[in-house]
């Protein structure tokens, strides 16, 4: 079956009224046609819906009860239509042309079925020092297989949500829920170890996003980059931490 877009871009929301719109404002200014925005409310209670409003009929608006990152992301990936698909936090911002490059690598290396690139790390409207690849993956701008660097994937985050990018086909290699819901945090990583196994991932290391932190209470015990953890945020990290760790023994 034919694919009705070309990429799909996966929005889950919650209480995200004042930022939300930069980010939407960030992909439809990406200059090419075929996209699908996907908009997965997670029980909101702010002006998001109405936010929402304001943007073409292009955009699919879903609600549901507040559920968490994981079930959001994956009622996302249930509506998607597009041969590509990408995801996008509420608080973070596409740069320009991110798709068009990404899309002439995809051409350009047609075994390719994911793209991890780069991104900007901003903490209450402040740009901080280091960026959101992984140091060991940063040298040069020549794009590379990540295959080559599997240890470095295995020991945490390497590269944020939003700056992968991958064949809507690549989720018939993947077990559902490709989210694992149980995971109150950390699941990005779960994910991500899951679509690096499976499929063949180029590293693109150029900026392609901006990832933004803000201070209003919706990522739990999930720690802020560039503040100090508290002790509930360092014991929630080596729970989950532990728990995603072992998912690579059943790869």
């Amino acid at each position: 079956m034919k694919n009705e877009y070309l990429i799909s871009v996966i929005i889950p929301a919650y209480n995200r009224g004042y930022v939300i719109e930069e980010a939407l404002d960030s992909i439809f200014n990406q200059g090419i046609s075929g996209i699908q925005v996907i908009v997965i409310d997670d029980g909101s209670t702010d002006d998001t819906a109405q936010i929402i409003q304001k943007y073409p009929a292009e955009i699919t608006y879903h609600y549901q009860e507040n559920q968490g990152p994981s079930v959001a992301r994956n009622t996302g990936l249930a509506l998607a239509k597009g041969s590509y698909i990408s995801f996008l936090d509420s608080d973070d911002i596409f740069e320009p042309k991110k798709f068009e490059k990404e899309l002439k690598l995809f051409q350009q290396y047609p075994e390719v079925e994911t793209i991890i690139s780069d991104a900007e790390l901003w903490l209450f409207n402040q740009r901080l020092e280091r960026s959101g690849l992984h140091k060991d993956l940063k040298f040069g701008k020549t794009p590379f297989l990540l295959s080559n660097y599997s240890e470095l994937w295995q020991s945490g985050i390497i590269s944020p949500t939003c700056c992968h990018t991958f064949k809507r086909a690549s989720l018939d290699k993947l077990a559902e829920p490709f989210f694992d819901p149980t995971l109150t945090t950390w699941e990005d990583w779960d994910f991500s170890i899951k679509l690096y196994h499976h499929t063949t991932t180029l590293v693109f290391p150029e900026v392609t996003a901006i990832v933004r932190r803000f201070d209003d209470n919706t990522r739990g015990d999930r720690h802020i980059p560039g503040m100090e953890q508290t002790p509930s945020q360092v014991q929630s990290s080596k729970k989950f931490k532990a728990i995603v760790s072992q998912r690579l023994a059943t790869l």
